[in-house]
């Protein structure tokens, strides 16, 4: 078995806690945006519908 020095340890984990949070970030960005797409468009829709059965 091959042994690390600690600082090659260390930056494995800061590198691998970085994607980590790139990924979280990403991911939680499309559900806000998708959150208030949802929003926007379902009210939408029920006053178009709406309007045309008028």
């Amino acid at each position: 078995m091959k042994k690390f020095r600690p600082g090659d340890m260390l930056t494995r984990f800061s590198t691998d806690v970085e994607g980590l949070m790139e990924m979280v970030g990403y991911g939680l960005m499309i559900v806000v945006y998708a959150g208030a797409m949802i929003a926007f468009i379902l009210p939408a829709t029920f006053v178009i519908s709406w309007k045309n059965r008028m």
